[in-house]
């Protein structure tokens, strides 16, 4: 009840405090008619407004989620980053690659660009803890992976590498970059027009 009247039912505790003296409204009303009543009433407003949109998947809510997807399989490069060299020659050799350039040059390679995928995850998972204020790199990013997308399936061709590579490369990150896109346009109409 004093945390009622001092303003300070913020918190968990609090909103259980205000839905408990909803309930007991005459008791209330007969003790504080107005001030009382009018924050239990604004107080349980606002968390049925909260809950409603917490439970709804939004736009916004989404493009968090898929960002945060991304972020995290691409921290999975780090790992790949500490593979030993025995392990990337049995892989390449049972992908149906051939045997295993091993050369400085190669190994360098294949652990800068594992390196870069991974932080390139902590960058989105950065940008999706505030999609708002972010909102240019978000756009950046969606744009990017789809550029980029289309990059890998031409070097994939130009490489020749397997047919089952090239499609799982390239085409689900213009996926995602797509979908990136579309997702921070229905969440920011205002900031995606010109």
């Amino acid at each position: 009840m004093i945390a009622l009247l001092t303003g300070n039912a913020g918190g968990y505790e609090g909103r259980n405090r205000i839905e408990s003296l909803y309930l007991d409204a005459p008791l209330i009303s007969r003790c504080f008619p107005d001030r009382v009543m009018n924050l239990v009433e604004s107080e349980t407003r606002r968390l049925h407004e909260h809950r409603l949109r917490n439970r709804n998947m939004n736009p916004q809510r989404a493009l968090i989620l898929l960002l945060r997807f991304l972020g995290c399989v691409l921290l999975l490069a780090f790992g790949a980053m500490l593979l030993p060299e025995s392990f990337m020659a049995t892989m390449h050799a049972q992908l149906g690659m051939g045997e295993f350039p091993a050369s400085p040059l190669v190994d360098y390679l294949t652990r800068s660009i594992a390196a870069l995928y991974g932080f390139h995850g902590v960058l989105i998972l950065l940008v999706s803890r505030d999609v708002t204020r972010y909102g240019p790199i978000v756009t950046y990013l969606g744009v990017m992976s789809v550029v980029v997308g289309i990059m890998l399936i031409a070097i994939d061709l130009h490489a020749a590498m397997p047919w089952w590579w090239t499609t799982v490369e390239g085409p689900p990150l213009m996926v995602m970059g797509l979908a990136i896109l579309l997702l921070s346009r229905a969440s920011f109409p205002a900031q995606s027009s010109p």
